[in-house]
C-alpha cells in the first residue's frame, strides 16, 4: 500500500478520471476527499468507496472554496493531519501542499 496514512484531496472526483483515480487512491491505502460541484455523484462515489472516502464541495474557480476543503481535511476531527492534493488539471501528478496562502500560486 504505497499511500498508506496519506489523504489525497481530488479535485473533479465526482466522474471519469478524478472518480477513477480517488478509487486507486484508495485501494493504495489513501483517504480520498471526493471534491467536486455535483454534490449528489460525489457522494455516490464517496459511498462507493467506502470508510477511507468522503464528500466536500468544491468549485476549483473559487478560492474560499479551497480554503473550506482543506480546512476541512486537516483540522484535528478530520481524516488526517497530512494532505495530498490531487487535481485532474495537474495531469494527475502528484504534489505537496504549500504552505497556506495564494501568493505562491499567483
Amino acid at each position: 500500500m504505497r499511500l498508506s496514512g496519506k489523504v489525497a484531496i481530488i479535485s473533479g472526483a465526482a466522474s471519469g478520471m478524478g472518480a477513477a483515480t480517488a478509487r486507486m487512491f484508495a485501494r493504495e491505502g489513501a483517504k480520498v476527499v471526493i471534491a467536486d460541484v455535483l454534490e449528489h455523484e460525489g457522494r455516490q462515489v464517496a459511498d462507493a468507496i467506502g470508510a477511507s472516502a468522503r464528500f466536500e464541495p468544491l468549485d476549483v474557480t473559487k478560492e474560499e472554496c479551497w480554503a473550506a476543503v482543506v480546512a476541512a481535511t486537516t483540522r484535528p476531527s478530520s481524516m488526517c493531519w497530512s494532505t495530498m492534493p490531487v487535481s485532474r488539471a495537474a495531469r494527475n501528478r502528484i504534489f505537496t501542499a504549500p504552505k497556506p496562502g495564494t501568493g505562491s500560486w499567483r
